[in-house]
């Protein structure tokens, strides 16, 4: 599901219930998505919406706790590289991840995934 479908969903609920959630979207590529590119990134499509990134060291342990993966091409010359992943969908404060078609729990919920993407010097916001 795009950010976009999800901001037009968002749009439909009830004001209580749309203050209940917070999306997060997670950058896998710190270094073409810094904080302020990630910030204008997410604003575009509401408060609600927030961009996370850190070093490729932490993206990985969050990635594991969410069963998904991410990886980089080989530069070309002009040092432009693919960057390749799968996406995670998840929700509460026990998320439960989902890969392809199999879920999986995961135990970092919305919160702590923020304080703990926020230690790291390029959080977004």
């Amino acid at each position: 599901m795009t950010l976009s479908r999800l901001s037009r969903v968002l749009d439909r609920l009830e004001p209580d219930e749309r203050r209940q959630i917070r999306v997060l979207f997670v950058s896998v590529d710190p270094r073409r998505d810094p904080p302020a590119r990630l910030r204008e990134y997410t604003n575009a499509f509401g408060p609600r919406f927030v961009g996370l990134t850190a070093d490729v060291s932490r993206l990985e342990k969050l990635t594991s706790r969410y069963y998904t993966t991410f990886s980089y091409g080989e530069p070309d010359a002009a040092g432009n590289y693919d960057v390749r992943h799968n996406a995670a969908r998840s929700s509460s404060s026990t998320a439960r991840a989902t890969r392809g078609s199999s879920s999986r729990p995961a135990r970092l919920g919305a919160s702590r995934a923020i304080r703990s993407m926020r230690s790291s010097p390029i959080c977004a916001r």
